[in-house]
């Protein structure tokens, strides 16, 4: 045997078995793709079911408190420093102080005239836009 004729046996072997091997390689894709698709549906279903039940209880509870729920979604956005910068500016606070015509002036002239008392929300409101 020449060493050209024991080249071709072995690549005629490793052609064969890779041949063989691609039906069953893949089988076993299609089984982990029906595997992962079947767990991707269970995942989706169980996020999905609750996730309503989420938006459920909040329609519920902003229902019952609509005030507890205005101040509890108020709080989770001004826990993010981007969404505390936008309520802020759109209030009406910001560097200059209180914007005229704004949210912020009415509830300032209808609640607080000219003295806004320390600690106070709106007090709060106004150091933190004048930060901007």
């Amino acid at each position: 045997m020449t060493i050209l004729g024991f080249l071709r046996r072995k690549c005629s072997q490793i052609f064969n078995a890779v041949r063989g091997a691609i039906p069953r390689l893949s089988s076993r894709v299609q089984q982990s793709l029906d595997t992962a698709g079947e767990s991707a549906r269970r995942l989706f279903s169980w996020v999905w079911h609750h996730a309503t039940g989420a938006v459920l209880a909040a329609r519920n509870f902003a229902a019952a408190h609509p005030i507890a729920f205005a101040v509890l979604i108020l709080a989770i956005l001004l826990a993010h420093p981007i969404m505390r910068m936008i309520i802020v500016v759109v209030l009406g606070f910001g560097p200059g102080g209180v914007k005229a015509g704004s949210l912020a002036a009415w509830i300032q002239s209808t609640l607080y005239g000219g003295f806004v008392p320390a600690g106070s929300i709106f007090s709060f409101f106004q150091s933190f836009g004048a930060g901007f």
